[in-house]
């Protein structure tokens, strides 16, 4: 009767082994589908690099009398990096009124007085858009930058 107990015993052992890891492998599956998928949607490293190191640059630097200070490099970003970066909130779907990319119709609307009129309330913001999308430290040249890249995704010449 032992040797049955212990058969018994045996298979349910190996039953339950086994469930646990089918269970496991399950798990390991989804973890890394789940993970693969967080990857994929990172943003560029570069970029987040040279984020990361225009927030933590110095806000002040010491000048000594005649001797010419350096000049900080200058950080050249395209017009798709920008409106990435302060347009794409509110132009990708339209919020409070925003015309969206590749909505052509919505950009003709707004072409009516001109490029320079489109630029100016770009710079200086109109209704619900504060001045320059929100980003203070965005030069005049580079929200015309951002501008001409959301009428060109939008099939319109600048």
């Amino acid at each position: 009767m032992s040797a049955q107990n212990d058969a018994a015993f045996l298979r349910m052992f190996l039953v339950i082994l086994g469930a646990l890891f089918a269970f496991t492998m399950g798990i390991l599956v989804m973890a890394h589908s789940v993970s693969a998928e967080l990857r994929a949607n990172q943003p560029d490293a570069a970029r987040v690099v040279a984020q990361t190191e225009a927030r933590i640059a110095p806000v002040a630097q010491v000048s000594i009398a005649g001797q010419e200070p350096a000049a900080p490099p200058a950080v050249v970003k395209t017009g798709a990096e920008i409106v990435a970066q302060a347009c794409n909130s509110c132009h990708m779907s339209g919020i409070l009124g925003a015309p969206k990319v590749g909505d052509q119709a919505a950009w003709e609307a707004r072409m009516v007085q001109g490029i320079d009129s489109l630029y100016l309330n770009a710079i200086n913001g109109k209704g619900g858009m504060p001045a320059r999308g929100g980003a203070a430290d965005l030069t005049d040249d580079d929200v015309r930058a951002a501008v001409n890249d959301m009428l060109t995704n939008s099939g319109l010449p600048q």
